[in-house]
């Protein structure tokens, strides 16, 4: 489930708070592409310890066939496979970013998923995470100003275009959220589109 979430104020950009870019609609990353996948999730592997501290991991995109191998249910084409030798992400990391730079730029490709197997920190279980550049197009640009979107068809965008409607991309957990609603978390009003099995 990947949603967008709208928010009433702006966010103050600081040194540790910054925007990130958007893939190109459709964009595959090459078999070994680097991400760093940030979370405060299970530091030791079986899902029991949170982290204080927001934690990352380096991960490389791995061919989809290899977590067929393993897990038939990624039968998906939104979805893309990463594994490490370095680390990895667990439960309470579902709904963070997976980045990828190129060309100086970073851009948000993935979302880790929920229901992460055990144990989190084993080379042999790749892990699923929702392909943002599947949601670009009929998803993500509807909610963004025409007049401040990139004009160059397939070329790729940065949050910050977006910033007298500031936004979040992040995963729900729950399947129980499915249509735009209203919600208040910590005094901020949200207002949340979410896309879950193919249906807005």
């Amino acid at each position: 489930d990947i949603a967008i979430i709208e928010l009433v104020e702006k966010v103050n950009m600081t040194t540790t708070i910054q925007p990130v870019c958007l893939p190109k609609n459709g964009e595959e990353l090459p078999e070994g592409s680097k991400l760093y996948a940030t979370g405060w999730g299970d530091v030791e592997g079986m899902g029991r310890v949170r982290s204080e501290e927001l934690k990352q991991t380096m991960i490389e995109s791995i061919p989809f066939d290899s977590c067929l191998k393993r897990w038939r249910w990624w039968h998906n084409p939104e979805v893309f496979c990463a594994a490490h030798d370095h680390g990895s992400v667990c439960d309470g990391d579902s709904g963070g970013p997976a980045v990828h730079k190129a060309d100086g730029e970073w851009a948000v490709h993935g979302i880790i998923k929920a229901r992460v197997q055990k144990p989190c920190n084993s080379p042999s279980m790749p892990r699923g995470f929702v392909k943002v550049s599947a949601y670009i197009k009929d998803f993500i640009e509807p909610y963004m100003d025409s007049s401040k979107r990139n004009p160059k068809e397939g070329s790729q965008s940065c949050v910050t275009i977006l910033a007298d409607v500031p936004f979040f991309l992040a995963l729900v957990d729950s399947s129980s959220v499915r249509q735009a609603s209203s919600v208040k978390i910590s005094e901020i009003k949200l207002r949340i589109a979410t896309e879950t099995g193919g249906k807005r």
